[in-house]
This record gives C-alpha cells, structure tokens and sequence, in this order.
C-alpha cells in the first residue's frame, strides 16, 4: 500500500453501512494499526489524502486516469476481502 490508500480505505468505510466508523482520523489509524497494516501514515499526511478525495454516487471519485481508477477499486476489495 502508498500511504495515500488508507484515505482512500476510510472513505470506503465512512461511505457504507456495514463498515465501522470513524469520526476521527486517528481512531481509524489505530483502528488500522490493530488489524496489522504496516506502515501506517502519519495523521497529517493521512488527512492530506483524505480531504483531496471525495465520494461520489456511490463510489470514489477518481482522475480521468482509469488505472488509478482500478488500482483503487483493489484496494477496497482487497481490504474488503482481509477483514471477514
């Protein structure tokens, strides 16, 4: 994972019912940290990627790039798939 990934995993998370929810950046970093993801961002760099990003009809608003689009999508499935 980039350091940036984990915004784009709390928005995911923030965006649909069956996740947990985190009001604070850094309850869901040590949310993070406690399920075993290493390497974790800082809160400042995280909330730097968090607040660029922005969820949009029911999925992450991506670039006109369609691999970063993929990338993305993943990312959240991945993490989807780690955490049952």
């Amino acid at each position: 994972l980039y350091k940036y990934d984990y915004a784009f995993i709390k928005l995911f998370m923030d965006n649909n019912d069956i996740m947990p929810n985190f009001k604070r950046s850094k309850d869901f970093l040590n949310y993070i940290k406690t399920i075993g993801c290493p390497q974790i961002p800082s809160e400042s760099t995280f909330n730097n990627y968090y607040n660029k990003n922005e969820f949009q009809d029911g999925k992450i608003k991506c670039s006109s790039d369609k691999t970063e689009e993929i990338r993305r999508n993943k990312i959240i499935n991945r993490f989807c798939e780690l955490i049952k």
